[in-house]
């Protein structure tokens, strides 16, 4: 239809884009009179009656008809009071004094400190030591109640020296005003101490200090920020009493790109003889780490028995596993975001950045140059832990440096034969290397007791629920305004007192995590998602209960 009525016209349709229109839409639409369509939006606002105060949100799920709004004339100012009506706050829908009453009412303490306070009951006819623990603090204070418009008050004196009344809170509106006071905009989310000085002021009730501090350790988003007294795990201890019986490695940088066009070092070393070498790389990727892995570590000292790496993707890589199984090595990582798991190697890296800092040019453009340099003069210096230099333990000898060539060859040393050197040099290594063992222990002894000092973490069990610390950083946000934890996630497995097995939620598979980064969730929620992990955990409790269980048939 309307394209037969355009169609007696000659014109031209144009674009014209939004942000050129200028003019309100709704002004510019010109009202139909005719078709009387339009006379219910007239009718609706010629009902609307603006002197009405509007309210638009209530906070509790409980609603009202309508709110009584005391006149002026009938609240006398007293003494220390407030002439406020309780909660007016313009958004809120207001508890009446005759709410308050009935809510009161069916508290088990009113009946006896309200007739006591009204000189109903005389409390030297009543037998203390059968009231409940709310009516026995009530009681302890009756003094200090008051009565107004049949609402209980408490009478009470503050730092300031100025006289008010708290309300008597019944129990069903004091999460509501916890809710308030913490969880709203106008809350902040305060502390313990902060949060009863706040409610205090116009509330009371028997314990409320033990019910707000509950209550905010079962707050999530306090939990999800606040990171102070953080219970760390206790040491563990890794023993090793041979060369090469477990390495550790990692990869240092990016550093700037020398001129030979290395920008990344692979840094690996024994922990038994602290032996480390230092290989500079073009790039990082797991072919060109087992690369050098093999041709130049594994060719020179064998394969090791373990080796003991991050999660990086070249450590992690079908490759690296590849290599690992050809050589018949345990391969065990670190688990995400905890480095300290790594000691040795991440120690040692801080070593040689401090090392390469001061022998690179001003350009730091030949650090790979410098670097079998300063790698030498660190295997030739002896080492805290072992007494003894890693040259020494590694090859049997030290090895001849400037410092050495000096003053030339000591009286007394001079060469000996191939045999005798033999069987000396087998000598005196398993001397050093039981010296070693020794020391080694007593030093991981000396730094566990050290460490462990103040160390009270406990241990978690499969089911508890845990706060789980984020390492990662949001692009294009702040980590001052970032959340520090996220959950509940679910302990699924305790491998170690240290290392657990975490389920965060239902399209992520559980994931190994330290106990540093975990702490205890003390909150209400507990997802659907757990439901299946816990029937997995009740299974597999059952089945062992089931092989332990002795048979009929073996008696």
């Amino acid at each position: 239809r309307w394209i037969e009525i355009l169609s007696e016209y000659d014109y031209k349709i144009e674009h014209r884009p939004g942000r050129i229109h200028n003019n309100a839409d709704a002004l510019s639409r010109s009202p139909c009179t005719q078709c009387g369509k339009t006379d219910w939006r007239q009718a609706k606002i010629d009902a609307w009656d603006f002197d009405q105060p509007s309210r638009a949100l209530t906070t509790r799920s409980q609603t009202q008809a309508e709110t009584e709004t005391p006149r002026p004339d009938e609240t006398d100012p007293q003494p220390g009071t407030s002439t406020e009506q309780i909660g007016t706050i313009p958004w809120l829908q207001a508890y009446t004094r005759q709410d308050l009453q009935e809510l009161q009412k069916v508290e088990e303490w009113y009946p006896t400190i309200y007739g006591i306070v009204a000189q109903e009951i005389d409390a030297s006819d009543l037998e203390y030591t059968g009231f409940s623990p709310a009516t026995k603090v009530l009681f302890g204070m009756r003094h200090q109640l008051r009565i107004e418009d049949g609402v209980l008050y408490r009478r009470w004196t503050f730092s300031d020296g100025k006289e008010r009344q708290q309300l008597i809170a019944p129990t069903k509106i004091r999460k509501e005003i916890f809710e308030l006071a913490h969880s709203a905009p106008t809350g902040g989310h305060m502390g313990a101490r902060r949060m009863l000085a706040k409610i205090r002021r116009r509330y009371y009730w028997p314990c409320m200090g033990m019910d707000i501090r509950q209550w905010i350790l079962s707050c999530d988003e306090c939990a999800s920020r606040n990171t102070s007294r953080l219970k760390k795990a206790k040491m563990r201890k890794f023993p090793v009493g041979a060369p090469m019986e477990r390495i550790a490695m990692d990869i240092m940088g990016p550093l700037p790109r020398s001129t030979r066009g290395n920008k990344y070092i692979l840094v690996v070393g024994d922990y038994f003889t602290k032996w480390i070498e230092a290989y500079a790389l073009p790039n990082q990727e797991a072919k060109t780490v087992a690369d050098v892995l093999t041709r130049e570590f594994f060719s020179h000292y064998g394969t090791p028995m373990e080796i003991h790496a991050d999660q990086g993707r070249n450590f992690e890589s079908a490759i690296f596993q590849e290599v690992c199984k050809i050589f018949d090595i345990r391969k065990t990582r670190t688990t995400a975001f905890h480095p300290q798991s790594d000691g040795f190697i991440e120690r040692f890296n801080r070593t040689l950045q401090q090392m390469l800092a001061l022998y690179t040019n001003n350009s730091q453009t030949d650090w790979d140059q410098v670097l079998p340099i300063v790698m030498a003069a660190y295997r030739a210096t002896p080492q805290d832990t072992t007494g003894q230099s890693p040259n020494l333990l590694m090859m049997g000898r030290e090895i001849l440096m400037p410092l050495d060539l000096l003053a030339g060859q000591p009286p007394g040393e001079e060469p000996t034969e191939t045999t005798e050197y033999g069987i000396e040099l087998r000598e005196r290594l398993t001397k050093v290397y039981e010296e070693v063992r020794r020391k080694i222990g007593r030093e991981m002894s000396r730094q566990k007791k050290l460490y462990d000092r103040g160390k009270t973490g406990m241990v978690y069990q499969p089911g508890d629920r845990v706060w789980q610390r984020i390492s990662q950083r949001t692009k294009g946000k702040t980590p001052k305004l970032q959340r520090r934890w996220k959950g509940p996630c679910l302990i699924v497995n305790r491998y170690t007192d240290v290392t657990y097995l975490v389920a965060n939620g239902p399209r992520q598979p559980p994931k190994v995590v330290h106990f540093d980064r975990l702490k205890l969730y003390t909150g209400e929620k507990y997802p659907d998602w757990m439901n299946y992990y816990q029937n997995l955990m009740n299974d597999n409790n059952d089945d062992s209960a089931a092989e332990t269980e002795p048979s009929s048939d073996s008696e």
